[in-house]
Order: C-alpha cells, then structure tokens, then sequence
C-alpha cells in the first residue's frame, strides 16, 4: 500500500495496491472521498490517464466499499463496479 502524493503530484489517488495472488500480480489503486463526493477535475484527469495504460481506478466514499474493492481484486470478483465518465476523465466505483 502506498500513499500517491508529493511534489508535483496533485491528481493522484490516494492509495495505490500492489500484491501478488494465485501467481497474478495485481495492481490498482483507491481514491477515498467523504461521501457524496466524486473526484475532482484533475483527479478525474489522471485515473482517466492510469486507466488508459491498464491500471484500474476506483473512487469510493465510504471504507466498507474500499474494503470491497481490495477483497473483489484478490478474489476477481467484481460484481457492483461500474465505469463512470465525467467531464474531465474516467474512473472505477461501485455501484450503490
């Protein structure tokens, strides 16, 4: 698990998820926001550019759905992720 910030590097989600399962490498990351909230412009911007090179993308706004997120990546179940678009990018969430 790695906190994405530093210098320069406004935009990116908060956690990013590496691991090694069943002989897969898995990679992913979490942008955790209060709920309601979606991802702003620039964050939308930059999970739209991870997603365009293969990195799965998630913004949730409560913990028990990022919790669900991890569990669905190590067991490839991902039965309520939806794909949302908005104005300035692309981004994973789970369905309510």
């Amino acid at each position: 698990i790695r906190k994405m910030n530093g210098a320069g590097y406004r935009g990116w989600p908060d956690r990013g998820y590496w691991a090694r399962h069943n002989s897969m490498n898995i990679h992913f990351m979490i942008e955790y926001k209060k709920k309601g909230e979606k991802p702003d412009p620039v964050q939308q911007r930059i999970m739209g550019l991870l997603i365009d090179l293969g990195t799965r993308c998630y913004c949730v706004d409560n913990p028990d759905d990022g919790k669900e997120v991890i569990r669905g990546e190590m067991q490839d179940r991902f039965p309520r992720v939806i794909f949302v678009e908005g104005k300035w990018g692309k981004w994973l969430e789970l369905a309510k």
